[in-house]
């Protein structure tokens, strides 16, 4: 199975293990950004320890959970407000423009 979002597979992993009450949890998809966002949650107090694993199938981190996450998610704004500028327009500047601006 490929990771479409792997963002989003982290903050659905750590906020499902929060839910059913688990100390840890590991993440699978390890990235410069995983790490960076792992790294202000927990300077916030969100989340524990961050710990790398490695193993023959690869690195993984492990996080400690402290309870303190409630809802969590990732939202993609630019690709919802190009499909309806996209369904909405005809214009290939006003397009381009928007390409500029939102990257």
């Amino acid at each position: 199975m490929t990771l479409n979002d792997p963002l989003a597979n982290m903050f659905s992993k750590i906020e499902n293990a929060e839910r059913i009450g688990m100390n840890g949890v590991e993440l699978q998809s390890v990235s410069t950004l995983t790490r960076g966002i792992l790294k202000i949650l927990n300077d916030a107090h969100y989340v524990g320890k961050i710990k790398d694993i490695s193993t023959q199938r690869g690195v993984f981190l492990h996080v400690d959970l402290l309870g303190n996450i409630n809802k969590c998610g990732v939202s993609n704004p630019d690709i919802l407000l190009l499909k309806t500028i996209m369904i909405n327009s005809n214009h290939d500047t006003f397009l381009l423009k928007i390409l500029e601006f939102s990257w």
